[in-house]
């Protein structure tokens, strides 16, 4: 697991331009980099710390996988799909066995990863205008915002660039939250889409853009197992809704320590997918998976620490 430290500080975040500032902590668009402004300690965002505990996608092969599936016959595919679905390699001999030219493979898999990162472009464009139409909307809404959509009654107030939690009744669109534990070897910050507070009570809604949202992992055919997040979260199975209810969690817990008389109500996705269906999904709150994925990392800081000391010291 790879720690940011304060080694990593080459970014001279003291002359780095604010985007947005709670309190201490500030946050750059651009860099995508939260620092405390105050000692210039870096904080890892919590999407950055929850990717620590996913398979990391293998864009070699599954480009390969679907390079194959396109020079392969039919029956041929059929036949090797399975085999490669379970070793998740690509045996070349297969070039030799279908008489595939690897010239032309290699083409064909290169234009398949310029066409995801094309897509993968369009889908961030698309999800930041969607997030700031949304934003605006609540910011409209001044002191008569409905929260009707998410099941939440009565009218709540919006107060731009207001980051308080005291409105009695409020929503806070791209709220900037962070925590930092008593031995500072915990900084970790993010940004909720839209914090919702009733009184004590909240509720986290967290906007998605994707083409669609998979709840389940991977089923290996051969195992009988779907694919798991990494130690400790390996309970949960490897997919979008396990990697954003643990977001959602992870944001509830950092407002509990922020706050602890606040009670957390409803996680919800608000999912737009590409045809602009718009689906509202519960997420349950994984506290105790939090907590896990917390103390874990917090070994992982400490043993780079240890490491990193013992290091010569280069001249």
């Amino acid at each position: 697991m790879e720690l940011i430290t304060l080694t990593d500080l080459n970014l001279n975040l003291c002359n780095m331009e604010i985007t947005k500032q709670n309190g201490q902590v500030a946050f750059n668009e651009k860099e995508h980099a939260y620092w405390n402004v105050n000692d210039n300690g870096r904080y890892i965002s919590v999407t950055t710390l929850i990717g620590k505990y996913a398979p990391p996608f293998d864009s070699q092969f599954w480009s390969s996988y679907k390079a194959l599936e396109q020079l392969l016959p039919i029956e041929s595919w059929k036949i090797e799909k399975k085999a490669l679905l379970n070793s998740k390699k690509i045996d070349k001999n297969l070039f030799s066995i279908y008489d595939i030219d690897e010239n032309e493979f290699n083409k064909i898999q290169q234009d398949i990863l310029d066409a995801w990162e094309a897509k993968k472009q369009a889908s961030c464009e698309r999800g930041t205008k969607i997030h700031a139409m949304i934003e605006n909307k609540f910011y409209e809404g001044g002191k008569n915002v409905s929260l009707k959509k998410f099941g939440i009654g009565g009218k709540f107030e919006c107060k731009k660039d207001y980051t308080e939690l005291d409105l009695p009744y409020g929503v806070y669109p791209e709220y900037l939250i962070y925590y930092e534990s008593e031995d500072k070897l915990i900084r970790l910050a993010g940004q909720i889409d839209l914090l919702v507070k009733n009184g004590n009570i909240i509720s986290i809604i967290d906007h998605k853009t994707n083409e669609k949202i998979e709840t389940k992992g991977f089923y290996n055919t051969t195992t009988k197992t779907s694919s798991k997040m990494l130690y400790p979260l390996n309970s949960l199975d490897e997919c979008e809704f396990s990697r954003y209810a643990m977001q959602l969690s992870t944001y509830a817990y950092m407002l509990q320590k922020l706050n602890p008389d606040f009670v957390i109500d409803k996680l919800y996705i608000n999912h737009y997918d590409h045809n602009n269906k718009n689906t509202i999904m519960e997420c349950p709150y994984l506290k105790s998976e939090v907590e896990a994925m917390l103390k874990h990392y917090k070994k992982q800081v400490i043993k780079d620490k240890q490491e990193l000391r013992r290091k010569p010291i280069e001249y």
